[in-house]
């Protein structure tokens, strides 16, 4: 694959998590990787970047379902 195609890749994912965060607001990084069907170390690596950009900010603890409880993204 092209090295172009990895930015564009990229920008589209980025554009893809904002959109999911816009429109499900409290989402967890597993639901935005399992409703987009990338990997969950993608979606980290987005949101750390947006989260550092201040577009992207950690709300709250959501509910366990078992395991570590979930950190809620939101705009």
């Amino acid at each position: 694959m092209e090295k172009g195609s990895f930015k564009n890749m990229k920008k589209q994912n980025q554009k893809n998590i904002l959109t999911l965060i816009k429109n499900e607001d409290g989402i967890s990084r597993a639901q935005i990787a399992e409703k987009l069907d990338v990997s969950r170390a993608t979606v980290t690596n987005i949101v750390r970047e947006l989260v550092k950009l201040e577009l992207v900010e950690e709300s709250k603890m959501g509910e366990s379902r078992g395991g570590r409880r979930p950190m809620l993204l939101k705009l």
